[in-house]
């Protein structure tokens, strides 16, 4: 994957879950159940599927067999970027379930994004309030 490529992808995914985890914080998990985007759960897109699984399932026992489905899938890429891009994903979900600080959730997405790649996605999201947020990070 080129590296153009992978930071277009990882923005939209920290802009996604960034969302979700403010929803998260504002109105609680209940309102998440209807914003999981369903037509990418099924192709299997790592974040919706697990945040599609986590709360349909009320035990928290499941959740250590969701993040082993999660795993099991993101084992199968061949692509080294598109693997860290589902590894961001996978992670994210714990994080947005337990309503994790917008700056500690982006330490957790971006410990997997080289600094070249952080400069182009600084870039992509400076129009939005996460560019505040990783500002703040670095002072």
């Amino acid at each position: 994957m080129e590296q153009k490529t992978f930071s277009e992808q990882a923005a939209c995914i920290v802009r996604r879950v960034y969302e979700f985890n403010e929803k998260e914080r504002r109105f609680g998990l209940l309102d998440l159940n209807a914003r999981i985007d369903m037509g990418k759960a099924k192709r299997r897109d790592i974040f919706e599927l697990g945040m599609h699984l986590a709360l349909n399932v009320a035990s928290p026992e499941a959740l250590e067999h969701i993040d082993k489905i999660l795993s099991n899938i993101i084992m199968s890429e061949r692509d080294d970027g598109a693997r860290r891009l589902k590894t961001i994903q996978r992670e994210a979900v714990p994080c947005v379930l337990a309503g994790l600080h917008p700056r500690l959730l982006l330490y957790v997405l971006f410990s997997h994004i080289r600094d070249d790649e952080m400069e182009d996605i600084r870039g992509l999201l400076a129009d939005s309030e996460i560019f505040d947020t990783i500002a703040n990070m670095e002072e």
